[in-house]
């Protein structure tokens, strides 16, 4: 199957190295990085039949605001009156029931909490004895709250959002939004690197085999690349190029570049 995620790993890897050892200890370090990988078991979209695509996109939406990768910018725009309290509690860290441990390690009088003091004399990452950290990693809370952060740190680290998942029932999806910099010729016949933000996505369909598509978007259009396994796949898509242009022109886009390619991934860089 066509995979547009293949950097996940080495994004995964990249981002661990720059986490500090003493919250890596207590948020479980590795544990908390291969669960960030395990598909959300939860369908995005139930009803495909009946779902339009203005609902569609806005799950789609969701998926990504209600991931926790964001929640502390949300947390800022909440206290500035620009988000509300109910779209806050719909992220997974305000449902999170931390043990009272790490707790007490996160508040603000951290100078006078006991753990924080043994931490200055021991010289301990965490001011933790070893039992006591094996407890908090064993606590499920603890472990999705480092699976969160690890997140936080990779898209810090990569300017990529991934989300694996179920797109419908039966149905694996690995999707992509990134940021990246890519020749200007390509976009708009400049000859300078811009920053385009793109998104991609990777599945392996019951009829149409494995899928990959990509879309960039630039000041001056959008440009679409599917990558399939099956020359039949291929050539359906060819053949609703110009329906896929019709529906990009009428919600305002203009198709700059087209293309369809077998076998190995597409560059849509």
């Amino acid at each position: 199957m066509p995979r547009v995620l293949d950097a996940a790993g080495k994004a995964q890897s990249a981002s661990a190295a720059r986490f500090p050892p003493g919250l890596s200890s207590l948020l479980g370090g590795e544990k908390a990085n291969a669960g960030g990988q395990a598909l959300a078991l939860s369908p995005l979209f139930e009803n495909m039949d009946a779902l339009p695509t203005t609902g569609m996109a806005q799950l789609l939406k969701q998926a990504v605001t209600r991931s926790g990768v964001f929640y502390e910018s949300h947390l800022a725009d909440w206290a500035q009156s620009g988000r509300s309290l109910h779209a806050l509690r719909q992220e997974p860290q305000a449902n999170l029931k931390l043990p009272e441990k790490l707790a007490e390690l996160g508040k603000p009088d951290g100078q006078n909490n006991a753990s924080v003091q043994e931490a200055m004399k021991t010289g301990s990452a965490t001011g933790l004895r070893d039992r006591e950290l094996a407890g908090l990693r064993n606590d499920s809370n603890t472990t999705q709250l480092g699976q969160l952060v690890h997140k936080q740190l990779d898209v810090l680290d990569q300017n990529q959002f991934s989300w694996q998942g179920i797109a419908w029932p039966g149905q694996a999806m690995d999707w992509r939004i990134e940021r990246e910099q890519v020749d200007q010729r390509e976009a708009h016949g400049g000859g300078e690197e811009e920053s385009r933000w793109s998104t991609s996505l990777s599945m392996e369909l019951p009829n149409l085999g494995g899928l990959a598509a990509k879309i960039a978007l630039t000041p001056a259009g959008v440009i679409v690349r599917f990558q399939t396994d099956s020359a039949d796949t291929a050539q359906a898509i060819e053949d609703n190029q110009l329906r896929l242009r019709e529906n990009l022109q009428r919600a305002g886009l203009s198709l700059l570049n087209f293309a369809v390619s077998q076998g190995e991934q597409p560059n849509a860089g």
